[in-house]
């Protein structure tokens, strides 16, 4: 017995599927791409503690089926008699291509090194050793903008083939 209502299949699957995952993904790029702007943006005008580096090591991470690095931190500081530790150098660290960048950050906060904690006044257990906006943000926003593009497309598309097919 042969349908003849049947919609024909798409030989790449449910579309639907492709634009659900790729609104969730780009809402998930930009959410972190706006978590981190607003921490680099507000960090400008945070207060500083001196503070002191407890630890400072490359750490190796798969990345894409290549080896990269992180510059890793850990440091102490004091606010207010309370005592805090921290782990960020700015607002959106990043992965490095090779293990010697990685070191030339970690070069600048040897272990027992003293440095200036920027602290967030109204949390001060969130801190960055460097304050500001890094450029690596704005990949965020555009992996974001890309998928939410592609979602928009493929519907238009598959509204353009029921019209069609119609």
């Amino acid at each position: 017995m042969v349908q003849e209502n049947a919609a024909p299949k798409s030989p790449s699957g449910n579309p639907f599927i492709m634009i659900v995952v790729l609104l969730v993904f780009g809402l998930v790029l930009g959410g972190f791409g706006l978590h981190r702007y607003n921490l680099g943006k507000g960090s400008g005008s945070w207060p500083v503690a001196r503070g002191k580096i407890t630890y400072a090591q490359a750490v190796p991470q798969k990345v894409k089926k290549s080896q990269e690095y992180r510059a890793s931190l850990k440091y102490t500081y004091t606010v207010n008699g309370s005592s805090y530790t921290g782990r960020r150098i700015t607002a959106s660290d990043v992965y490095l291509k090779t293990l010697s960048s990685a070191n030339d950050i970690l070069r600048k906060y040897p272990v027992g090194g003293e440095v200036s904690v920027h602290y967030d006044p109204a949390n001060p257990g969130t801190s960055l050793l460097e304050s500001g906006i890094k450029k690596n943000v704005y990949v965020l926003f555009g992996g974001a903008a890309l998928c939410i593009l592609f979602a928009v497309a493929i519907t238009v598309s598959e509204i353009k083939k029921k019209r069609l097919m119609a």
